[in-house]
C-alpha cells in the first residue's frame, strides 16, 4: 500500500505510506554508483523488489522495499531509459527510450528479449492482468499492446488533438476494468479507451 516515487531532479526515491505520510528516501547524484542516481525516472514495485530507471546512468538499480540495494544492470546497451515494469511472468520490461527498443530481462537482470515494432522514444510501460504489455510510443503518438513474446496485437492513436488522438502519449496505466487510462501530454490532458482501443 506503499507509494514509491521517482523523484527525477533530486535524484532520488521517496517513499510514502497510502495517505501521504512520508517514510523515508533513499540515493543521491553521483557518478554511477549502487544507490547513487542521475535523474531517475521509471519505477516499479513487485515481489518485494523496487525496480528503478536510472535514465541519466543508462541503468536499472533493483532495492528491497527498505532501500538496500540489491542489483544493477544495463549499463552496456541501454540508452536513456525510461519505463519499467514487471510482468506477470515476473520479468521486468524497460522502455530503453533513446534506442527505440523494448528490452525484457529476468529477476537476476539477464536480458531475454528485445522487442522493437519501429518504436519512437517510447517511455511508458504498463502490463495487465493477462501479461499483454502497453507501450506508450511517444513520437509515434500511438500505444502498442504487445504480448509477453513482444508480437504486436494492437496499435492505436495517431498524432493530432481531438478524442481518441494522441500527442506525444507519455504513459498509460491499465484499470482494474481492462480500461487504458493514457497521459496524452502535449494535449495536456489524459485519455481513457477500451481493452480494444476505443475512445
Amino acid at each position: 500500500g506503499c507509494v514509491y516515487v521517482a523523484d527525477t531532479n533530486s535524484h532520488r526515491i521517496q517513499k510514502f505510506d497510502g495517505s501521504g505520510t512520508f517514510i523515508k528516501q533513499w540515493g543521491e547524484y553521483d557518478e554511477l554508483a549502487p544507490g547513487k542516481f542521475s535523474g531517475p525516472k521509471g519505477i516499479a514495485v513487485a515481489n518485494g523488489s523496487v525496480y528503478v530507471a536510472d535514465t541519466g546512468h543508462d541503468a536499472i538499480q533493483q532495492f528491497s522495499t527498505n532501500g538496500t540495494f540489491a542489483n544493477m544492470w544495463g549499463t552496456e546497451f541501454l540508452s536513456s531509459p525510461d519505463g519499467i515494469a514487471v510482468g506477470t511472468d515476473n520479468n521486468v520490461y524497460v522502455a530503453d527510450t533513446a534506442h527505440n527498443h523494448i528490452h525484457r530481462f529476468d529477476s537476476t537482470g539477464t536480458c531475454t528479449g528485445t522487442f522493437t515494432n519501429s518504436f519512437s522514444s517510447p517511455a511508458g510501460i504498463a502490463i495487465d492482468s493477462s501479461g499483454s504489455i502497453y507501450i506508450a510510443d511517444t513520437s509515434n503518438h500511438r500505444i502498442c499492446k504487445l504480448n509477453s513474446a513482444g508480437t504486436p496485437t494492437l496499435t492505436f492513436g495517431s498524432q493530432g488533438n481531438s478524442n481518441g488522438i494522441l500527442n506525444s502519449p507519455y504513459s498509460s496505466a491499465i484499470g482494474i476494468d481492462g480500461s487504458i487510462y493514457v497521459a496524452d501530454t502535449n494535449n495536456h490532458q489524459i485519455q481513457r479507451f477500451s481493452a480494444t482501443g476505443t475512445f
